[in-house]
């Protein structure tokens, strides 16, 4: 769908009418309305349910994010990390070569200190319920020396590129990732 990122940015719109208990034809109605839209039933429909299965963006299931700004950066990260945003982006299977701490997660994602990478980090996390401007406020009271961003511009950008970024960025990861498995092997094999 073509405005499939504009309407995940807007899911708390979304997820406010479903409470107050609105019915798909209703919301489908407001959401063109308000976001000068055409969706229809069956799509807004689909989106609702991949949202509150979790199924939505599967792509970004198998990924962790670290801030690339925080003192975690080291040589080694560079050798399976790809930075992506100001984020710092590698596959699970390798958390564990990674400080626990600096994992970006929903209770830490707001210690980010770069706001557009935060609102990346939203996206890669699925946390679609959080309005950007409620994480740029709570941001904002970790951070209220940083400039603030037009938020209006950054979710244009997001909404119009995130997708094509995302996927040459997990071509270059898939790339590093594999060199690095291959030189991980060679040098266990080495020190045997």
């Amino acid at each position: 769908m073509k405005n499939y990122e504009k309407l995940l940015s807007n899911y708390e719109f979304i997820q406010r009418l479903i409470t107050a208990g609105f019915d798909i034809k209703e919301i489908v109605s407001e959401v063109n309305k308000h976001l000068q839209l055409t969706i229809t039933y069956d799509q807004l429909l689909y989106l609702i349910k991949k949202v509150k299965t979790n199924t939505i963006h599967k792509e970004y299931d198998s990924i962790i994010a670290v801030d690339n700004l925080k003192d975690a950066w080291d040589t080694k990260l560079s050798e399976y990390c790809v930075d992506f945003k100001g984020l710092l982006i590698t596959y699970k299977a390798a958390a564990y070569l990674t400080n626990p701490e600096y994992i970006i997660t929903p209770q830490n994602i707001t210690t980010i200190h770069s706001q557009t990478s935060l609102l990346y980090a939203k996206r890669l996390l699925k946390l679609y319920h959080i309005p950007d401007r409620e994480l740029l406020r709570q941001h904002k009271i970790l951070f209220p020396n940083q400039p603030d961003i037009d938020l209006e511009k950054a979710t244009v950008k997001i909404h119009v590129d995130f997708n094509n970024e995302f996927a040459t960025m997990l071509s270059e990861l898939r790339d590093k990732y594999i060199q690095f498995i291959k030189n991980d092997i060679k040098r266990s094999i080495s020190n045997e």
